[in-house]
């Protein structure tokens, strides 16, 4: 087995669990939370259950400040795949309690959770979603081209649901216009990570034009 494999094992039998946690506990300490995000990444897709255990365990005993905010974006993901919606925007809360003690944050939390919210149409949410878009933008700026595709997107899908059409087309405009930029340092690729959902991205060009 490579050095790494161990944790980022893609199937979870008994006897895989069993040697991860062994390995686990002869890891050094301040690296222990990563290998369980990793690990529980690496699950997600295929077992969602299994990698909201790992994530569930990273937080009781090893809640690395550095691995917070994310394990609980993790953790909010896994919820909604297994349509545990109610404790998905409790986790995706939890996760923007963290990114505003943290200074250097990319404020992934507010966009995971608006994207949540237009991706299930939780329009009781929405006030919400945009006050945190809001005070994130002000708190942590951030100019790549990623993060404006999507707090635009997240703009444009709740004007439109509340009937704003016009906020609606402009906001989903500057998304798709960001989607096509490229990021700071690369020159040759593309921004990445633009369409968090295919649907998402279909219905801003639809309202785009």
């Amino acid at each position: 087995m490579a050095r790494r494999d161990w944790y980022r094992r893609s199937t979870w039998t008994a006897a895989q669990r069993e040697e991860f946690f062994l390995r686990l506990a002869r890891c050094r300490d301040h690296n222990r939370a990563l290998y369980l995000r990793i690990q529980a990444a690496s699950l997600q897709a295929a077992e969602p259950g299994t990698a909201l255990e790992l994530l569930d365990y990273l937080l009781a005993h090893h809640p690395d400040p550095d691995v917070l905010a994310g394990a609980h974006l993790d953790r909010a993901r896994c919820l909604e795949m297994l349509d545990r919606l109610l404790e998905a925007a409790l986790a995706y809360r939890a996760a923007l309690d963290v990114e505003r003690s943290q200074r250097g944050s990319r404020a992934a939390a507010p966009r995971g959770f608006g994207l949540f919210c237009v991706r299930r149409r939780l329009r009781s949410r929405y006030r919400e979603v945009i006050a945190a878009l809001d005070e994130f933008e002000q708190s942590h700026p951030s100019h790549f081209a990623s993060d404006q595709y999507q707090v635009c997107a997240i703009r444009a899908l709740v004007a439109q649901d509340e009937g704003q059409i016009a906020v609606a087309r402009t906001m989903a405009a500057r998304a798709l216009a960001a989607a096509r930029a490229r990021e700071p340092g690369r020159r040759q690729q593309p921004a990445t990570g633009l369409e968090p959902d295919p649907a998402i991205h279909r219905r801003l060009e639809l309202l785009a034009g």
